[in-house]
């Protein structure tokens, strides 16, 4: 494993993670113009193809995850973390977006029941993809 750059680290050791730190950071003025100018409700044309687009994006995340852990791919953290990543937004999208009511409580439900525990488990491969593979063992034999 890699350590971490320090300032006596050559320049380009040093170049990406400055970048994404400047990049994270820049966004703060945006988010803050953006949860102030926008408005709180919105019409939006093409609706149903934005979100069929986005779940056909999580459903080949999940089989690429699926697929990558079945052939002990090294690739398997990469998958995963895309994965997860999708069922996080999936998640929370879903909430923010839900009509209230019965739509509130479906999307709760598969947010607590679902995406959130799947995203945890995705996580958990990308951070010890080995002790993943030995618990999967363990539970499955």
């Amino acid at each position: 494993m890699r350590r971490m750059p320090t300032p006596g680290m050559p320049r380009k050791d040093r170049l990406v993670p400055a970048l994404f730190v400047l990049v994270g950071i820049g966004l703060l003025p945006w988010t803050l113009y953006l949860a102030v100018a926008l408005p709180s409700h919105h019409r939006t044309p093409h609706w149903d193809v934005t979100w069929a687009g986005f779940d056909v994006m999580l459903m080949i995340a999940l089989v690429t995850t699926a697929v990558a852990a079945l052939r002990h791919s090294h690739l398997l953290p990469v998958a995963a973390g895309t994965a997860g990543g999708l069922l996080l937004a999936d998640a929370w999208f879903d909430c923010l977006t839900a009509g209230g009511g019965g739509d509130l409580a479906l999307a709760l439900g598969l947010a607590f029941g679902v995406e959130l525990p799947l995203a945890a488990l995705c996580l958990w491969i990308v951070l010890d993809k080995e002790t993943f593979y030995k618990a999967a063992d363990r539970l499955l034999d």
